[in-house]
Order: C-alpha cells, then sequence, then structure tokens
C-alpha cells in the first residue's frame, strides 16, 4: 500500500497549480470593477469575458477557477 501522508502533487502545497498569483488578483480586479460600476452582470463568464478583452495574448482562465477566486475572496 502507498503511504497516505506522502505528498506526489508535484507542486508546493499551497500554491497555485495553472495560473499564478498575478492572474488571481486580475480576476479579482476585474470583479470588483464589475461590482463598482454597478454591472448588471458580473458572474464568472462576465469575468472571464472581460479577461479576454483586457488580456487578449494571454491564457484565458478557466470559470471554475474564477468562480473558485471570487468566491474565496
Amino acid at each position: 500500500m502507498d503511504d497516505a501522508t506522502v505528498d506526489n502533487r508535484g507542486w508546493e502545497k499551497g500554491n497555485l497549480r495553472e495560473y499564478d498569483q498575478e492572474v488571481k488578483d486580475r480576476v479579482v480586479e476585474i470583479r470588483k470593477k464589475l461590482r463598482k460600476e454597478q454591472s448588471y452582470f458580473f458572474g464568472p463568464q462576465v469575468v472571464r469575458a472581460n479577461y479576454r478583452k483586457l488580456y487578449p495574448d494571454e491564457k484565458v482562465p478557466t470559470i471554475y477557477f474564477i468562480a473558485k477566486t471570487v468566491k474565496s475572496t
């Protein structure tokens, strides 16, 4: 049997696996901006669309990541 206490994930615990802190901060800022403008739509899909517009050359984060990030802030 494998030891359940061994961590074989390939990245340090507490670090984001796919996205870095900069992407997380961008998502939070986009969401805050939408709320500040009192936008009618401010869900993960809208945040993702705005991210795509603001950073066209960057990889766009998934809706799951955006929802999880917004929920945790």
